[in-house]
């Protein structure tokens, strides 16, 4: 059987299992002498950091990044015990500045959880996770807000849409997962139930409801070939007018495959369908004209993938291409019907082609360098770009950045 020694030492080497509500396990863990209890072997802390300089031909993506702008960057610590074989506590710490997609950069818990698993055979496992746990959405979510995780500077938008990021990105609630090693690969399965996390501006007209996220991975050899399929169901719920009463859900379904050897990887995903509903709007009414009264449901069917390869240069340097593409409504995936007098077409699609090039300056810092050319502004925020006649279909990106892990 081949080694994969050369793509294994280009992965990064970050522990992301990490525990404790640090507050209370600080204390507790550190105020003791070290010399009564050895935690070298059951506690672990990492923490990483990146900025970035993106710079726009035309629209706002991160800031003023049509005038070039420094508003993207990204701060987390993390750290986890495991105080008994099958008992484990992890929290991340995170700070994220988003240009106007974030209200503001102030610390919040990315997750923090218990880990408890309930058996433990020779080649399976199984366990549950209470608290504010990650969802497993495609290949790269878990670890999205780590810079030296992700294969490129931005993730495929198509699928890991800074849109709608906080509705995918974790959950307060409850997560069963198992997994088996087998002869012909090995299975992974996690599901999870609870309320989505809403940003400090969607809190003040909405509220999370109950939601459900599932995924199956396998791999074959190590991890050579991956093969995943991930089932989303989001909700929020409404509690201002005219959106009283009213609930947005979105469901949809991620396909994931990639192959890796020892210089090269090849990566696509794919939703054949993203179903988005906004029921329950409520219509104040022209009284004595027109009576007060529930408008019919806003749906919408979209379609979304990409495809990437990456080649190793060396164990330094790394490049990437990469085809990816979001249809808001697969029945209109030239946004033509759906256009008015104020939306044009091309809000309705974006297709981007990326070019980038990662270095590797040392185990824990890198540099990237990416070059995006767009067609259509599917995926551009409306918190930055609110007028959407001023935005421009073909627009160029160029982005920097640097990032570093411990």
């Amino acid at each position: 059987m081949r080694t994969f020694a050369f793509w294994k030492s280009a992965r990064p080497k970050i522990s992301l299992k990490t525990t404790a509500l640090a507050v209370m396990l600080g204390e507790a863990m550190f105020s003791s002498p070290v010399s009564a209890v050895d935690l070298s072997e059951t506690v672990q802390l990492h923490g990483f950091a990146s900025q970035a300089y993106v710079s726009t031909t035309a629209n706002r993506y991160f800031g003023p990044s049509d005038t070039g702008s420094f508003d993207f960057r990204e701060l987390g610590v993390n750290l986890s015990w495991q105080a008994m074989p099958n008992l484990q506590f992890a929290a991340q710490v995170g700070s994220r500045k988003a240009g106007g997609t974030e209200a503001n950069a102030r610390p919040r818990f990315d997750y923090a959880l218990v880990d408890f698993a309930f058996y433990n055979g020779v080649n399976s496992r199984g366990g549950v996770r209470i608290g504010r746990h990650r969802n497993p959405v495609g290949f790269y979510n878990l670890t999205r807000d780590v810079a030296n995780t992700r294969p490129s500077i931005f993730l495929p938008e198509s699928i890991y849409s800074d849109a709608s990021r906080n509705l995918l990105l974790a959950l307060d609630g409850a997560q069963l997962y198992g997994e088996s090693r087998t002869a012909v690969g090995d299975f992974f399965l996690d599901v999870g139930a609870g309320e989505v996390i809403l940003d400090s501006i969607t809190k003040q007209s909405a509220k999370p409801a109950t939601s459900y996220v599932g995924r199956l991975l396998y791999e074959r050899d190590g991890g050579r070939l991956r093969l995943a399929l991930t089932a989303a169901d989001a909700n929020v719920a409404f509690f201002q007018r005219p959106f009283a009463d009213a609930k947005f859900n979105l469901k949809a379904y991620v396909l994931s495959a990639q192959y890796n050897e020892d210089r090269w990887s090849v990566t696509g995903e794919w939703v054949p369908e993203l179903k988005s509903t906004l029921s329950g709007l409520w219509f104040p009414g022209l009284l004595p004209f027109i009576p007060p009264r529930i408008l019919p449901d806003i749906k919408q069917t979209g379609e979304s993938y990409y495809l990437q390869g990456t080649y190793r240069i060396s164990p330094d340097w790394e490049t990437l291409l990469r085809y990816d593409v979001q249809y808001s409504d697969k029945s209109d995936k030239s946004g033509i019907r759906n256009a008015t007098a104020t939306t044009p077409a091309h809000r309705f699609f974006a297709k981007d082609w990326t070019v980038g090039l990662g270095w590797n300056v040392r185990s824990d810092t890198k540099i990237r360098a990416e070059y995006h050319r767009v067609d259509g502004t599917g995926w551009l925020s409306s918190r930055e770009n609110p007028i959407p006649m001023n935005t421009k279909q073909r627009w160029d990106m160029f982005v920097l950045q640097a990032s570093y892990n411990f």
